[in-house]
């Protein structure tokens, strides 16, 4: 009775022990993933970083949006996101030229309306 009782008191200090060290690994569980969220948060900052230096030297401004759209996970990846987004802005941008440059030339201002004679009239009419 009294070993029973002994065994009994060895095995409740041996779970409160486990339950401890069960204690301990899930705060230290909880420290790790504070600790690799914190890397993470850091390493984007970085990549922002980098990556707005990247873009103002292609004359981009790195907004907010930009820069959460080009920081990917690492430096590789972030790179090749800030090549594609300067290339899709830089085929826009030209497109963009070509319209306003292949636009039509307007035939007549119409805007300084001085009565025209009638011999001008006459003459106009055979310009064309």
């Amino acid at each position: 009775n009294k070993k029973a009782i002994e065994d009994a008191q060895k095995e409740a200090e041996k779970l409160a022990k486990m339950n401890a060290d069960q204690k301990k690994d899930y705060a230290m569980e909880q420290l790790k993933d504070e600790n690799e969220r914190l890397k993470a948060e850091h390493m984007k900052v970085e990549l922002g970083r980098t990556a707005s230096g990247h873009l103002k030297e292609s004359g981009i401004d790195a907004t907010d949006d930009i820069l959460s759209f080009v920081v990917g996970t690492d430096a590789e990846a972030t790179k090749a996101n800030i090549d594609k987004f300067v290339s899709i802005i830089q085929a826009q941008v030209k497109a963009a030229e070509v319209k306003r440059a292949t636009g039509s030339t307007p035939k007549s201002f119409g805007g300084n309306k001085t009565p025209i004679s009638e011999i001008d009239k006459r003459i106009a009419k055979y310009r064309h």
